[in-house]
């Protein structure tokens, strides 16, 4: 498996962001891209947090 450089993760983890199929922490976890850079560049989780019903 290749390894991604800072700007393919980034890339990487807004598209993941944008199809609202796992949380920003999830994809945080996932691309090692810090979770305040994702809500920066694809805006607020469109999955419910705790506070959210």
């Amino acid at each position: 498996m290749a390894t991604l450089n800072k700007a393919q993760r980034l890339a990487l983890a807004i598209e993941l962001a944008k199809s609202g199929q796992h949380t920003h922490q999830e994809i945080s976890k996932l691309t090692g891209v810090a979770r305040d850079t994702i809500r920066r560049h694809a805006g607020p989780s469109p999955r419910k947090g705790r506070g959210l019903k």
